[in-house]
């Protein structure tokens, strides 16, 4: 445990180190300032430790907090709440805010503040290594930090103004159903995308149609999907990881949401995206209250990015950011490379996110005769964390086999039923319709009848009609009426397959018994580095059996 008297040593130590900085030119202009009696030639060491001693002083202490004004607790949270703020942060963080006297009768150059707080050793200046260089930031005078922290807050930095409940009309909200019905359209339609990823243009008028016009919703969750790895794309087909997507599913619907705004923007490194994460959480959660200015959000991600919990340095080379940015859409082929900071992408990071929430409906804009745009927070969102504690009722089928889905459903739940649907309708309630091709695809996945019309019953009223019992039963009898295997088959002769069928080890990699001695396995046949007989257990055997080709020697020309 650390007693009183070293942390006080521990203090002034630091605050030597970094009022070493100043020349000693600067230093003796402070040392007439703050102390009494000081005489020149000066001892640097006893100097300093005297004025140390004048911010230990309670009475000078109380002095100060009461000089402290309104612009000046602004910047000192600003760089109390800040890892390592230099003065580029700072001018990059307060680019869109003026500064004015406490009764606004004349406005305060941000340079002139900021030097006013360096003369008044209210802050100092400190160095850091990088691979840079050497880099100049800002900390609280260590002697007096303790003291101001409680009167500083993340709060004071932000441009809070109250604005009248006048919303802009929401024509879109994300939701769990949305998201679904996104899911649904990959499983009917894999080849929806050209090559280079891009959604062909039929596929645009088909989205258009069953999404009620909300194309750039959808691209938002596909891009989010696939960025996160639950899409894959191969060639010109798009698969479902289905492992990926249940784990996504068990998330709390408020953390979907933030997942999908995060990746939306890009591919990222899981240290980046769980800094992306942090941001978006933070700016939503803070919008719960009040509304907020786009600076505003701004200036939370960048707490959130620049925070001691947060892996984001300010060291982060212009080439990584490039790349990043580009993969998000802020930079094209063709644009010229800036040359900011690395808090200035953090703010161009922060305003893809606003965009991109208020494209999904999560934020919008407030409608007054102000020139500065407000967010608030769609109220949706509040009562997200909180899902009924018992499966309500919310499917219904008909005697068309067509399905409707009403709000409330979670993704964990819609992803169960999913397999077998067909997305016909995305709206406030989702229809989806059941056919042969997609009852085929669910029975290709494991699906049986009984656990088909289970999975709907379970979120149903009332029985499932007896004509959809019939046609399932019918559709089952053609599927398993002709079967096409692709993988390892075995062959046993009658020792052997007495053995094989009383061993536990052996079954588990059966598939399938063909016949008496015949089984097909479940070992992926893609996987040709497998040593088949040995995972088996079998020691001696033939070699592995391929069918014959015959190849005709095409001739010279």
């Amino acid at each position: 445990m650390i007693s009183q008297r070293d942390s006080i040593i521990s203090k002034i130590n630091e605050f030597s180190e970094c009022f070493s900085n100043f020349s000693d030119e600067k230093m003796i202009s402070y040392f007439r300032i703050f102390l009494k009696e000081f005489k020149t030639p000066f001892n640097k060491q006893k100097s300093i430790e005297s004025l140390c001693g004048f911010f230990v002083n309670q009475e000078n202490r109380q002095k100060i907090l009461v000089s402290l004004k309104k612009i000046d607790f602004k910047i000192l949270s600003f760089i109390n709440y800040t890892l390592k703020p230099t003065e580029e942060d700072f001018f990059e963080f307060f680019k869109e805010t003026e500064f004015f006297s406490d009764d606004n009768s004349y406005s305060i150059s941000k340079t002139g503040k900021l030097h006013n707080l360096l003369d008044r050793l209210l802050i100092l200046p400190k160095k850091t290594e990088d691979f840079s260089g050497q880099k100049e930031f800002f900390v609280i005078n260590p002697i007096l930090k303790e003291f101001l922290e409680p009167y500083l807050s993340e709060k004071f930095t932000l441009d809070k103004t109250e604005v009248q409940d006048s919303f802009q009309e929401i024509n879109f909200s994300l939701s769990v159903s949305f998201i679904a019905s996104v899911i649904s359209y990959v499983q009917d339609f894999p080849d929806l995308c050209k090559l280079d990823g891009e959604i062909k243009k039929k596929n645009q008028e088909k989205i258009e149609e069953i999404f009620q016009g909300n194309f750039s919703q959808f691209q938002l969750v596909f891009k989010s999907f696939i960025n996160l790895g639950i899409f894959r794309q191969s060639e010109s087909k798009i698969s479902i990881d289905w492992e990926k997507l249940n784990s996504f599913a068990e998330l709390k619907t408020f953390n979907q949401f933030v997942y999908i705004v995060a990746s939306s923007c890009g591919h990222f490194s899981r240290n980046m995206l769980n800094i992306h994460l942090k941001m978006i959480s933070d700016l939503l959660l803070s919008l719960f209250d009040f509304s907020l200015s786009g600076e505003a959000l701004k200036q939370i991600c960048f707490f959130s990015a620049r925070s001691d919990d947060s892996d984001f340095s300010s060291n982060f080379t212009r080439r990584r950011f490039s790349m990043i940015l580009e993969s998000g859409g802020i930079y094209t082929e063709s644009s010229e490379p800036k040359e900011e900071k690395s808090s200035g992408f953090v703010f161009d990071f922060a305003e893809i996110f606003i965009k991109n929430l208020n494209t999904l409906g999560l934020i919008f804009k407030n409608s007054h005769s102000s020139q500065k745009e407000f967010y608030s927070v769609n109220p949706i969102l509040k009562n997200l964390n909180f899902p009924p504690v018992e499966k309500r009722k919310f499917v219904n089928i008909d005697s068309s086999f067509q399905v409707t889905v009403l709000p409330g459903l979670e993704l964990s739940d819609f992803i169960k039923i999913l397999p077998f649907l067909n997305i016909l309708n995305s709206g406030i309630v989702v229809q989806f319709e059941i056919k042969k091709e997609s009852v085929f695809n669910s029975f290709e996945s494991g699906f049986s009848v009984k656990k088909i019309i289970d999975e709907l019953e379970f979120y149903m009223n009332y029985s499932v009609p007896e004509s959809f019992k019939i046609n399932l039963e019918q559709w089952f009898d053609s599927y398993s009426g002709a079967k096409i295997y692709k993988g390892y088959v075995l062959k046993l002769d009658e020792k052997k397959d007495i053995l094989w069928k009383n061993n536990p080890n052996f079954l588990k990699f059966t598939q399938e018994i063909i016949a008496p001695g015949l089984y097909f396995l479940n070992i992926p046949v893609e996987d040709e580095n497998s040593d088949i007989l040995k995972i088996l257990g079998i020691k001696e055997a033939g070699l592995v059996q391929a069918v014959k080709k015959e190849t005709q020697f095409p001739g010279f020309k």
